[in-house]
């Protein structure tokens, strides 16, 4: 089985209606390699999100029009078969509000302003996460086939020797 390669993991979506705070985030997340790809709000976020070959790392604001970034995460958890890694990077902060994002279904809580120093180091742990899920997914697939395989000749075994007692 082959393992995913970085290359599946090098788009990042940033999802942010603050067309500064996208720039400096594009610039800094592609000097790290990345490819970036950018939504104005959570609806055309979730439109990318329909699209085959979509980023599976994902920076969302909270606060944007449309659709606002906990219920595009809530809406990620609960219809997509894949599941991004999802970073939350906002102005809101205290307790209440990390909880209710983490709650929503996001895997990381950054506020602003951007430590990008931290925000790079989390990317790289979004990237081992999905990378890991991803193994794990293919090394389940493998033992269902194998699985299926037992449970076939397990039958075949089970009519040879029942035509060996006839």
């Amino acid at each position: 089985m082959a393992e995913p390669t970085l290359a599946s993991y090098e788009k990042v979506m940033i999802a942010d209606d603050d067309e500064p705070t996208r720039i400096l985030l594009r610039t800094a997340i592609s000097k790290w390699g990345y490819q970036v790809v950018e939504a104005n709000d959570g609806e055309e976020a979730w439109r990318i999100l329909q699209q085959p070959d979509s980023p599976k790392l994902l920076i969302v604001d909270w606060l944007m029009p449309e659709l606002d970034g906990l219920a595009l995460c809530e809406r990620i958890r609960q219809k997509l078969i894949f599941q991004p890694y999802i970073i939350f990077l906002t102005r809101l902060s205290g307790t209440p509000n990390i909880l209710k994002g983490l709650e929503a279904g996001a895997d990381e809580f950054l506020i602003k302003p951007i430590n990008y120093s931290e925000l790079h180091i989390r990317l790289l742990a979004g990237e081992k996460i999905i990378k890991y899920r991803d193994i794990i997914i293919n090394q389940n697939k493998d033992i269902q086939t194998c699985l299926s395989y037992i449970k076939g000749l397990e039958f075949l075994l089970f009519d040879f020797l029942k035509g060996k007692k006839d």
